[in-house]
C-alpha cells in the first residue's frame, strides 16, 4: 500500500471534485436523455458513450435555440464547464504526482532546469475547484429547466392567425 503524503484536508477536497465530476457527467446524461427524449434507445446509448465535450456542445447548441435571447451565457456557462474539467484534471494530475509519483517528479524538475513544478494543489485551489464545480452543476440544472420551459411554449400566433377559443 502507498503512503500519501497529502494533507488530509486536501484529500477530503480532492475526493469531493471527483464526486462533483461524477455527478456533473451523471448530469450531463439526464439533460441529454431528457432533452433528445424521441432518439431511439441505441442512438441515445451511442450519445451517452461520447466524451464531456461532445455532450456539452450538443446541450450548448440546443439550449442556444430554444433561448436565443440568452445566446452569450448559454455559451458562456458550457465554457466554464469545460474550463472547470479541465482544472480538475490539471489538478488531479498534480495530486497524483506529488504525491505517489517522486520519480515523475524529479524527471519533471529536471526538464524545468531545476525549477520546482508548480503546485497546484492548495487548499484554496481545491476549494475553489469545488465550488465552481457545485455551482456548475446548480446552473445547468437551472438552465435545462428555462430552456425546457421556453421550448414547450407554442409560438405566439401571428396577427391574422385564429388562435386557441376561449
Amino acid at each position: 500500500m502507498v503512503d500519501i503524503t497529502l494533507p488530509d484536508e486536501h484529500l477530503i477536497l480532492i475526493g469531493m471534485i471527483a464526486i462533483r465530476a461524477e455527478v456533473g457527467e451523471q448530469l450531463l446524461d439526464m439533460l441529454l436523455e431528457g432533452w433528445f427524449r424521441e432518439l431511439p434507445h441505441g442512438m441515445m446509448q451511442d450519445v451517452q458513450e461520447v466524451g464531456i465535450e461532445r455532450k456539452a456542445d450538443m446541450l450548448r447548441e440546443a439550449f442556444q435555440r430554444a433561448l436565443p435571447d440568452e445566446h452569450e451565457s448559454v455559451a458562456g456557462l458550457f465554457v466554464r464547464l469545460l474550463d472547470a474539467n479541465d482544472d480538475r484534471k490539471a489538478v488531479l494530475h498534480e495530486a497524483w504526482v506529488l504525491a505517489e509519483a517522486p520519480d515523475v517528479r524529479a524527471a519533471g524538475r529536471t526538464l524545468l532546469a531545476g525549477e520546482a513544478p508548480r503546485r497546484r494543489v492548495t487548499t484554496r485551489t481545491l476549494t475553489r475547484l469545488d465550488r465552481t464545480l457545485a455551482s456548475l452543476l446548480l446552473e445547468l440544472t437551472l438552465l435545462f429547466a428555462r430552456a425546457s420551459e421556453a421550448r414547450s411554449v407554442p409560438p405566439p400566433a401571428s396577427p391574422g392567425t385564429p388562435g386557441p377559443r376561449d
